[in-house]
């Protein structure tokens, strides 16, 4: 037993505050003597002493109190979780960070990339897989209008500008505007989001402009395909 810590206290609330299990149930000192919880404290008043049963923990105990609307959160206890909720957020906020750095420079680099003359080695398949594949991220692009990005990276503002790139370039040229095209539609779908959110077509993107010389930050590491799991199946002949 103990003094009494009030009503108000965060997680300890008087059995006759709670709900049972069952819908318009409450909870006695019998039924909830096997609890984790179960605790009593000495009540002082102008009529005497007495006990209040309570429970230490309601909500991690998955009891709920009857003048709430619903369960207070339960909050880690032990130090070990509040140090590793702590380090996760710290994590979050520094990523965030890194990651707006990265994007000045990753669209910078993709500014001076599209002004060659030609298209890099591997884009042809990469081009052609991407349309095939139709992700969200292309097909919203396309569907919208959304070519702000575009125009940003290839240097002009507005579209009759990129028309008229088209209507110079030459046949090899006319190949680093239409992946052009793919890596605006992509890189306008990022956002400080995209390194925790695992995605197989920003890997594929991440991954394409590495293997061109783009220097990935750590945080843009994050983005790149996982090594596959599977095991080898049999080979064929």
């Amino acid at each position: 037993m103990g003094h009494n810590p009030g009503h108000s206290h965060r997680t300890i609330r008087p059995l006759d505050y709670l709900r049972g299990s069952k819908p318009g149930t409450g909870i006695t000192r019998a039924t909830h003597a096997k609890c984790p919880g179960h605790a009593a404290y000495i009540i002082t008043s102008w009529n005497g002493v007495r006990e209040e049963y309570v429970c230490t923990d309601y909500a991690k105990h998955g009891h709920t109190d009857r003048y709430t609307s619903r369960p207070a959160p339960s909050q880690p206890t032990d130090e070990a979780s509040v140090e590793a909720a702590r380090k996760q957020r710290r994590t979050v906020i520094d990523n965030n960070k890194s990651w707006f750095s990265a994007e000045k420079v990753r669209r910078a680099w993709l500014a001076t990339f599209l002004t060659r003359k030609s298209p890099p080695k591997g884009s042809a398949a990469f081009l052609a897989g991407e349309l095939i594949t139709g992700s969200h991220q292309l097909r919203s692009a396309m569907e919208h209008g959304r070519a702000s990005m575009l125009h940003q990276l290839l240097g002009v503002t507005d579209r009759d500008q990129a028309d008229q790139l088209v209507t110079t370039a030459t046949e090899a040229r006319a190949q680093v505007l239409s992946l052009a095209v793919v890596l605006a539609a992509y890189e306008a779908s990022t956002s400080k989001d995209t390194w925790r959110n695992g995605n197989e077509t920003m890997g594929r993107y991440f991954a394409f402009l590495a293997a061109n010389g783009y220097p990935l930050a750590e945080v843009e590491k994050l983005c790149l395909p996982k090594p596959s799991t599977k095991a080898p199946g049999p080979q064929g002949c």
